[in-house]
Order: C-alpha cells, then sequence, then structure tokens
C-alpha cells in the first residue's frame, strides 16, 4: 500500500505544479478574467478556478486507477520498469479497444473510456451522469485492482 500512496503521491504533485503552471501561463498570456463555459455561459474568476480543481481531482482519481493496474502488475514481476511498461501498454490497448466500434460493449468497463467525461463540467447545467459513472467505474478499478494486488503480494514470499 505504501507504494500505492507514494505513486498516487507523485501523480498529485505533478498535477498540482501542471495546474500552478497552466494557471500562471494563461494569466501571463490570455489573462486572469472570466471564463466562457462550452454551453456559451460566461462564469466569473472564482468559478472558473474552482471548474478546474474539479477537473485536476477527476483526473487524478483517474490516474489513480491507472496506479492501481501498475500495482496489480509490479506484484506479478520482480522489476518496477516491467510493470510500468505493462501498465503502460494495457492502457493503450484499452484506449484502442474502446476507439473500434466492435468492442463497444467493452466501453463501460474500461476506465480508459471515462477521462474525457471531466468536459461535462464546463458546461451549464453540469451533466453529472457521465462524471458519476466515470467515478464509480474509477472506483471499481481502484478496488478491484489494488484488491488483486493485496492477495498476490500477501502469497509472496519477500523473506528470501
Amino acid at each position: 500500500m505504501a507504494k500505492w500512496f507514494v505513486a498516487n503521491l507523485y501523480v498529485g504533485i505533478g498535477l498540482f505544479i501542471l495546474a500552478v503552471g497552466s494557471l500562471i501561463a494563461g494569466g501571463a498570456i490570455f489573462g486572469i478574467k472570466s471564463m466562457l463555459l462550452l454551453s456559451g455561459e460566461v462564469v466569473g474568476v472564482g468559478h472558473s478556478i474552482w471548474l478546474l480543481f474539479l477537473a485536476y481531482l477527476f483526473v487524478a482519481f483517474g490516474m489513480a486507477a491507472v496506479v492501481s493496474l501498475a500495482l496489480a502488475l509490479s506484484t506479478l514481476t520482480n522489476s518496477g520498469l516491467t510493470a510500468m511498461a505493462a501498465g503502460l501498454v494495457l492502457v493503450i490497448v484499452m484506449l484502442i479497444l474502446g476507439s473500434l466500434s466492435v468492442f463497444d460493449f467493452l466501453q463501460p468497463y474500461l476506465f480508459t473510456s471515462h477521462f474525457g467525461a471531466w468536459i461535462h463540467l464546463f458546461s451549464q447545467p453540469v451533466d453529472w451522469a457521465p462524471i458519476r459513472d466515470a467515478l464509480i467505474n474509477f472506483t471499481v478499478w481502484i478496488i478491484g485492482m489494488t484488491g488483486i494486488a493485496w492477495l498476490i503480494f500477501r502469497r509472496k514470499d519477500i523473506l528470501s
């Protein structure tokens, strides 16, 4: 679990740096002013920053599903690099499967199919159904993959 927490901490730090950097760069280039939403409504600066915070929080939750997948794979190998590469390959395979119409029946189950749900935060009124479905999907993947990792790791002989 320490590996899972540290990996998610790194993801959180990376997202925080990205958010602060994008706010600074966007403010320097375009200025800090009201934001035009996808629905055509204009919201104030405070509300805009709140929506951006929610979007980054959503992405962090989605990345926790990726971390959980990589953690489960790391219990199957003796190499962290192999687990990371296998996790990346599986995410790419999920993206490809989700984009092919033949595999449309898989889309509700793949967490990669739900990564784009954050865009619904930027319309008025907010369509919460896709966001809720994505968060449920992420939660199932997080609990499932972390549980599998725990079950595999608990059976390993780590003292020899």
